[in-house]
């Protein structure tokens, strides 16, 4: 009997040769498919190659400029947000006494309510990973901050939305209201505490920067609002109770005074708070 070898040497066997060529018959087809999706994967690695380098080149950027930022640098900036809130503060009471005023019948243009919001961007938390304490005081900070942005923006769809109820928006109206003055009570502990190692130490700080936002404010020219409205009166405030503890009255003259201008008209005549009227259906 022929051995399997033997026969595949016999080059007379013609059924041997006739089954090797069939079964070594070659395609280009699949080689070619191959190929192509050999040169996709190839460009999809060199991209997400090039993808994660750029990744990581702003990571590290984002890094070195972080860390180039000197504590007294993120103090000022934080020192920064007691105007911004302090502002808002007046905004905030401004739009209350138009709403109020037009019997919820329009809303302020979402622009001033965008305004509002806190640029997360200016507190560098790993600037406080030095002092366990200091880093969850100023996360906290951070997190009632984010909260605050994210209450903006569920506000201003309420107001827009005719079918919400008033209630709402008088609720809506003291949240914006009550936030800038507890987010400014949570700013100045803060300061106090990290900076000068006690939670008063910012206080005087403070009220110089709110007196003198308060002084440019009633400077500037235009039109002030002339209809009468329900001046702010909140001891419980941390404006009043804390920060302006001892001078109540210089606070409240003062804060009045920034709502009837920011309530007014500015030197070109327009409103300063645009206010929108509900069309109905």
């Amino acid at each position: 009997m022929k051995t399997f070898l033997t026969m595949l040497l016999d080059t007379n066997n013609e059924s041997v040769l006739n089954a090797i060529e069939k079964n070594t018959h070659f395609s280009w087809m699949p080689g070619i498919l191959a190929f192509i999706i050999s040169v996709i994967a190839l460009i999809a690695a060199i991209f997400s190659a090039w993808y994660a380098w750029k990744t990581y080149r702003y990571q590290k950027q984002t890094e070195q400029n972080t860390s180039r930022l000197s504590m007294s640098e993120q103090r000022r900036l934080l020192a920064d947000m007691i105007r911004h809130l302090y502002r808002n503060m007046v905004v905030s009471y401004s739009i209350k006494v138009k709403m109020l005023a037009l019997k919820f019948g329009a809303y302020p243009s979402e622009e001033h309510l965008k305004k509002l919001k806190v640029n997360l961007n200016d507190i560098h938390l790993n600037l406080f990973y030095r002092n366990d304490k200091e880093h969850r005081m100023m996360d906290k900070l951070y997190m009632e901050l984010r909260n605050y942005n994210i209450e903006i923006d569920v506000i201003c769809q309420h107001f827009k939305n005719p079918t919400i109820d008033d209630e709402t928006k008088k609720r809506d109206l003291d949240t914006l209201c009550f936030k800038c003055y507890y987010l400014t009570g949570s700013l100045v502990d803060a300061l106090g505490k990290i900076w000068d190692n006690n939670s008063d130490g910012f206080m005087e700080e403070a009220k110089l920067i709110i007196k003198e936002v308060m002084r440019e404010k009633n400077e500037k020219g235009g039109i002030p609002y002339e209809s009468p409205f329900e001046p702010y009166r909140n001891p419980e405030s941390f404006y009043v109770n804390k920060i302006f503890k001892d001078d109540s009255d210089e606070f409240y003259k003062g804060f009045d005074e920034n709502v009837r201008r920011e309530c007014g008209k500015n030197e070109e005549k327009s409103e300063k708070i645009h206010m929108i009227k509900f069309v109905n259906e």
